[in-house]
């Protein structure tokens, strides 16, 4: 019989079919989009499904669901928009069948910003000011109690991004870099010292190679984002064979070391890799 605590994880953990199957009807209206249009769907953070080899009896799995949706554009030419996003980033101790394969934590962080990209195609050159809240959802549900265990925070933030013009180093290798940051103001936290770990701000890194003779083959693109007490590194490599012009499927790796990679153990230093599936 499955205790309530677990009934609960397990239902949360079906959220992210759910947003899924919520995504993949306005996915596919963006992907009529006009092409002098931007397409009002994209990604707020990385999409990926990875297991984690160096979890405890090596069981884990760490995905992310990542989605950010144009509501309004301010203006004719669509350089203003105001945006809804959403990121869910889950634990799951999917191979522990011992123990019916419970999820271990589900870290919630829903955003509402405004964003400027000067290019109204392009989003890799952007600049947004917005409110996020995050939070691991645990609370007080009829006569279970888990407030003990809750997380969350919320923060006025201010970031951009910028696409620096591909060149051609060398024959045949095409480099296109994008250096971001961005920085916030906690309010409301719980507890009162998770903006300690979690930082005031993070530095961002990407870099896209291409072997411009290789299109199906010769690319990596390769992230980088530090924050005050953590550093994060994502590497995808797209297979381009069983990708089509709207979804991307690569190989995905990503290492992490520092604070707080979970909310619910977020004064706990770790050092974790992954590797897996990338959705882009």
């Amino acid at each position: 019989m499955l205790r309530r605590s677990d009934y609960q994880a397990r239902s949360r953990g079906i959220t992210v079919a759910m947003i899924v199957l919520a995504i993949a009807p306005v996915a596919a209206a963006s992907a009529a989009t006009a092409p002098d249009e931007p397409a009002p769907v994209n990604a707020v953070a990385d999409n990926y499904f990875s297991w984690q080899p160096a979890s405890a009896g090596r069981t884990a799995v760490k995905f992310q669901i990542s989605v950010r949706y144009d509501m309004i554009f301010f203006d004719s030419t669509r350089h203003f928009s105001f945006n809804f996003g959403y990121t869910q980033k889950s634990f799951w101790d999917l191979f522990a069948f011992g123990r019916s394969s419970p999820f271990i934590e589900n870290d919630y962080k829903p955003e509402a910003f405004v964003s400027f990209r000067p290019d109204p195609r392009d989003r890799v050159t952007e600049v947004m000011l917005g409110v996020q809240h995050e939070s691991n959802g645990l609370g007080v549900d009829a006569n279970v109690d888990q407030t003990k265990n809750s997380r969350g925070w919320n923060n006025v933030f201010l970031g951009g991004r910028y696409g620096f013009d591909r060149r051609i180093p060398t024959e045949g290798l095409e480099l296109y870099l994008t250096l971001g940051a961005r920085f916030w103001c906690p309010f409301v936290v719980l507890p009162d010292n998770l903006p300690h770990y979690l930082g005031y701000g993070a530095a961002t890194f990407n870099l896209d190679i291409r072997l411009i003779n290789h299109p199906r083959f010769g690319q990596i693109a390769l992230e980088a984002i530090a924050h005050e007490r953590s550093i994060e590194g994502h590497a995808y490599l797209p297979l381009e064979a069983v990708s089509n012009g709207h979804f991307r499927f690569s190989l995905y790796g990503q290492i992490f070391y520092g604070d707080a990679e979970r909310l619910i153990t977020f004064d706990q230093r770790v050092t974790s890799y992954s590797i897996g599936f990338g959705f882009i």
